[in-house]
């Protein structure tokens, strides 16, 4: 599921949520069931975002290791 997807999700099920609390109540069955499903959809969002960022922190650490690597060589060499 893209990221696009999930923002739809987001924005469809709290909408919904919202309407649904408006007509029935906060403890009403059916607004703690979209509540859940929201709950769901905005985990399955926090794990893909927070995915995304490491693994855009590794490529950084791996592309300065690169950029640095004859550096790092030449400050070994002189221990």
């Amino acid at each position: 599921m893209d990221m696009r997807t999930v923002h739809k999700l987001i924005e469809n099920r709290r909408i919904e949520l919202n309407t649904l609390a408006s007509i029935y109540g906060i403890r009403d069955e059916r607004v703690l069931e979209k509540s859940a499903q929201l709950d769901r959809i905005l985990n399955v969002y926090v794990r893909k975002k927070c995915s995304e960022e490491v693994s855009q922190q590794i490529l950084i650490k791996r592309d300065g290791l690169r950029n640095n690597d004859q550096e790092y060589r030449r400050e070994l060499l002189l221990y």
